[in-house]
């Protein structure tokens, strides 16, 4: 009876928070992607609740079909949580993802279709028939491949991507320094971290032997739920660069890349051992936070790797360069622009994966 309680519960909250998320005031694209995640959650747990009020047994074509959409469904919660996180931001990048965001549901639509010609398919087939059991057979192994295979995987795939997005976005708020939305990527950061703790606590609870271990769950799925309606009610989008996008327009910002890279190719800036953000903005002719907005918009980048990786590549010239075969590797690190030896080495790893020492050493064999 309390099963069937906290179902019916978690299916209504969900519900209403779907509601609150998509009809908010002043609806963020965030919110709408918060409210589909909540409309995925709710219909998941209300089928559940249905299947367990009205039993496994029971043939109605309606709970029939009820329970063909849960498999949709479920392929439809990772991308779901994913681009939410990607909506959080507001740059060109995630702008992109969300223009193509459809290409997530793919899996899910693909099952949609097979379970709906299958469903209209064997409703009017005889039962036993050859035709009857090939579809059946079909269908049974799409919605098991589905949930037990694609559905692993897919949360393997998408929560690998929501972690790197969210350590990608942490580097390039720090090198622009927007303290303001240091508390956006701690809710993202706990947003992610919950949903990837749920998934593992579902296959951790399905292969358990005790059977009461799936009731704390079922809370814990109540808890999480209702913290996640507190968090996003509170979180807002955010912009990188301090919103320099609806600022700089096009031909500004290729004026400034096109400065950039001379300054760092040709006039090879970066061998300046105290090169800075703000001396760089000022030689070519712009300020800090467009530059640093550009970096990590067109080059993907913060500032400190934007400029060590020209200095590495300059190395690795000079490493396989026969006139520079009698430099130390210190000495090589100084003309590249590196104050010290342990720095260079441990941006040449960060790019090579390997050592000065280790590269210089395969060249000459």
């Amino acid at each position: 009876m309390m099963k069937l309680v906290l179902l019916f519960l978690l299916s209504l909250i969900c519900g209403i928070a779907t509601g609150i998320f998509y009809f908010k005031k002043e609806s963020l694209e965030s919110d709408k992607r918060l409210s589909l995640y909540f409309s995925v959650l709710g219909l998941i747990f209300f089928q559940t609740f249905c299947s367990t009020f009205f039993g496994l047994d029971n043939f109605h074509p309606l709970l029939i079909l009820a329970s063909l959409l849960f498999f949709v469904l479920v392929l439809c919660l990772p991308p779901s949580m994913y681009l939410y996180v990607v909506s959080l931001f507001k740059d060109n990048s995630s702008k992109t993802i969300l223009k193509n965001s459809l290409a997530h549901y793919i899996p899910a639509i693909v099952l949609l279709i097979i379970n709906i010609f299958s469903f209209i398919s064997l409703y009017n087939l005889d039962v036993g028939s050859d035709n009857y059991i090939l579809i059946n057979q079909i269908r049974t192994y799409a919605n098991f491949l589905a949930l037990f295979f694609l559905f692993l995987i897919q949360n393997i795939f998408y929560i690998y991507l929501a972690f790197r997005l969210y350590f990608k976005r942490q580097i390039v708020v720090q090198s622009t320094q927007k303290i303001n939305s240091n508390a956006s990527l701690k809710w993202m950061l706990w947003f992610i971290t919950g949903f990837t703790f749920v998934i593992i606590s579902i296959y951790i609870f399905q292969i358990s032997p005790l059977n009461p271990l799936k009731s704390f769950l079922r809370y814990g799925l109540l808890v999480y739920v209702l913290l996640i309606i507190f968090g996003g009610n509170k979180n807002v989008e955010f912009h990188l660069g301090n919103r320099q996008d609806e600022k700089i327009d096009s031909s500004k910002r290729a004026e400034i890349v096109k400065n950039l890279v001379d300054k760092m190719l040709n006039q090879k800036a970066y061998l300046n051992p105290n090169l800075t953000i703000r001396s760089l903005a000022i030689d070519i002719g712009t300020n800090t936070k467009y530059l640093s907005y550009v970096i990590n918009e067109e080059f993907e980048k913060n500032f400190s790797s934007f400029v060590n990786h020209y200095r590495i590549e300059h190395s690795k010239e000079m490493l396989h360069d026969p006139e520079h075969e009698m430099f130390t590797i210190e000495s090589i690190a100084q003309e590249t622009g590196f104050k010290s030896k342990s720095s260079f080495n441990a941006a040449f790893k960060k790019f090579t994966n390997t050592t000065p020492s280790k590269f210089k050493k395969l060249k000459l064999d």
